[in-house]
């Protein structure tokens, strides 16, 4: 039988998985391993492998099946032949249901199961903020994020037509038209508008963060931990005139970074590989790449730091049952020694931007107290940007600027 079939090779994925790296990768070894697997079973294994990890620690009691079955069924808008087959097989469940309301499902998964408790799904509530709603949060878990892309204001008529001509759904976000959501299994990069560099694939909360930035004209900025530059490539395309100088301690990454500005053809960029945990006391801000001849100029900090990734996790849902709580120390210890390093190269009346993709209270507003009392940045604004509502990520933001007077 073919669900049968299919379901013994998500079993085999689940309980082949080691939790020592991204689910994704292990999906993609083994669909490598058996390329007769045709596309949608691909896509199913893939679907059915994540959802099962979206319950976290809930009902971790249960066997394979029925936990598999019960997370699907409350992850899943609509039924399909391998959820009914599920269903009917492993679960008092109805097949009706399952395009009923999350709070429907949640209702008749306790029904059945008396000792489901939602709040097991995401177990951390010691370590979240009370500025995220944990109700809201824990069920954002039960729900595969949208798919944000950034459109450059020039190419949008461009962008929306090809959308429309390959029959992608999407939507526009009603704040930003330019901010548009499709599907996470929407496939881009073959289209000519990515082809061309028309859009950039960024989330919807990281395209907020331009907020607390504020680059202005012929402002000098630092992306001290850069990545593959997706909040760089925002600034300047916000403000063309804007001198970039993008950092990282991954070399690799800055290369990717490097062709997608010369992508886009921006070329007032400089980078190079840093170690922001070792003292600045030798720093040296390059200047050969921009049109300012000024020696030492005054330029702000973006500070998107390493963290624990927990605003994200429902993207990768692994994280759930991979995390160990112990590694907030070594996150907490590694931002507090970068941001002491850069605020001692920043200049009075300078902003440094500090950016986390945590909900972690002691990663976010606990360290933004700690900042003020230990460095003379002074906090100007911070806050959640959260995603909950639109399918996205959760972010932390807070601008500091550096005081006149110590």
């Amino acid at each position: 039988m073919r669900e049968e079939n299919q379901l013994k090779i998500i079993y085999r994925i689940i309980e082949q998985y080691k939790l020592n790296e991204p689910l994704s990768r292990t999906l993609k070894t083994f669909f490598k391993a058996h390329p007769q697997m045709g596309s949608n079973d691909r896509r199913l294994a893939s679907s059915f492998s994540y959802n099962y990890f979206r319950l976290g620690k809930a009902l971790s009691d249960l066997r394979l099946s029925e936990r598999l079955t019960i997370a699907n069924f409350l992850c899943s808008a609509n039924s399909n032949p391998l959820l009914s087959y599920c269903i009917e097989k492993f679960s008092l469940l109805k097949e009706e249901d399952v395009s009923g309301s999350l709070a429907e499902k949640i209702s008749k998964v306790k029904e059945q199961h008396p000792q489901f408790n939602p709040e097991q799904i995401f177990p951390f509530g010691d370590l979240l903020s009370e500025q995220v709603d944990r109700k809201k949060f824990t069920e954002s878990f039960l729900q595969q994020p949208k798919l944000w892309i950034r459109i450059r204001r020039e190419h949008a008529d461009a962008v929306n037509k090809e959308l429309r001509t390959k029959n992608f759904l999407f939507e526009q976000d009603e704040q930003n038209p330019l901010s548009v959501s499709l599907l996470n299994s929407t496939s881009l990069e073959k289209t000519d508008s990515f082809i061309n560099g028309y859009f950039e694939i960024q989330d919807w909360s990281s395209q907020q963060t331009l907020d607390f930035i504020q680059p202005k004209p012929n402002d000098t900025w630092w992306d001290a931990c850069a990545g593959s530059g997706g909040k760089a490539l925002m600034m300047a395309d916000a403000e063309p005139s804007l001198n970039i100088f993008a950092t990282d301690i991954r070399p690799a990454i800055l290369l990717n970074l490097e062709e997608r500005f010369n992508k886009v053809g921006i070329k007032k960029i400089k980078t190079r590989q840093f170690d922001l945990t070792l003292p600045l006391s030798n720093f040296q801000f390059p200047t050969s790449n921009f049109q300012s001849t000024i020696s030492n100029p005054q330029f702000g900090i973006l500070a998107d730091v390493p963290c624990t990734g927990s605003g994200t996790w429902a993207r990768t849902p692994e994280w759930l049952t991979m995390f160990d709580e112990k590694s907030v120390a070594h996150f907490i210890t590694l931002q507090r020694n970068i941001i002491l390093n850069l605020a001692s190269v920043l200049k009075a009346g300078q902003p440094l931007v500090y950016i986390t993709c945590s909900v972690f209270k002691e990663e976010n507003e606990l360290n933004v107290k700690w900042i003020e009392a230990n460095t003379k940045l002074s906090l100007q604004k911070s806050g959640y940007i959260t995603g909950l509502g639109k399918q996205a990520d959760t972010m932390f933001t807070a601008r500091f600027i550096l005081k006149e007077n110590g």
